[in-house]
């Protein structure tokens, strides 16, 4: 999950209050104006006063967050991370990958070198489920993988996916495991990360 703040949104002169969601792909804004702002729409983002000031080809909205709050949205879209960065993974961080449907994983991986490895040797795991049934495998690889790693179940978005958030973050917890992230991953899958106690 990214930032959120609740703020004043103005578009057109109308203004609401409501919540405003930076995630890695889009700004979501729900309460009295809901709207999804694509992140590869808006032409420029800039702080004027208290607000945050997004453009776009078909609308510019005002988010009135507070000066520091609006400085930190306006720097994290003009240096966005890349998805590695978020998934906390960089050069030789030793991976396993198994069942993700991305065409470019696995490039994105080798651009960078960071080496795909068995699961009881990575310091990431990026597993992907379908249905609930395949989240028996990922119980699997979770009791193999080394105390420190980070596991990512990454799971279809959207209506008529087969595996919810509850049911995975269920699993997780059976396992013993703790959650510590979640992440749209890309427009069809998103994830969460989960890691074991410090104390097993």
């Amino acid at each position: 999950m990214g930032r959120e703040a609740r703020c004043k949104v103005t578009v057109a002169g109308r203004s609401v209050e409501g919540l405003a969601l930076l995630e890695s792909d889009a700004i979501i804004l729900r309460g009295g104006y809901a709207a999804r702002l694509p992140r590869g729409e808006i032409l420029s983002a800039k702080v004027q006063g208290e607000a945050l000031i997004l453009t776009t080809s078909k609308q510019v909205t005002s988010l009135t967050m507070g000066v520091a709050e609006a400085a930190r949205w306006a720097a994290t879209l003009a240096n966005p991370r890349t998805r590695l960065e978020k998934l906390g993974i960089k050069a030789g961080t030793k991976v396993f990958l198994v069942d993700v449907e991305d065409d470019e994983i696995a490039e994105e991986l080798a651009r960078i070198g960071a080496p795909q490895t068995q699961a009881a040797e990575a310091t990431v795991l990026l597993i992907g489920v379908a249905c609930v049934d395949d989240l028996g495998r990922t119980e699997a690889y979770a009791r193999t993988m080394p105390p420190a790693a980070h596991l990512w179940v990454l799971r279809p978005k959207g209506k008529g996916m087969r595996v919810s958030e509850a049911e995975v973050m269920a699993a997780g917890r059976t396992l013993g495991l703790s959650l510590s992230k979640t992440l749209s991953f890309s427009e069809k899958l998103t994830g969460e990360r989960f890691t074991w106690p410090r104390v097993r």
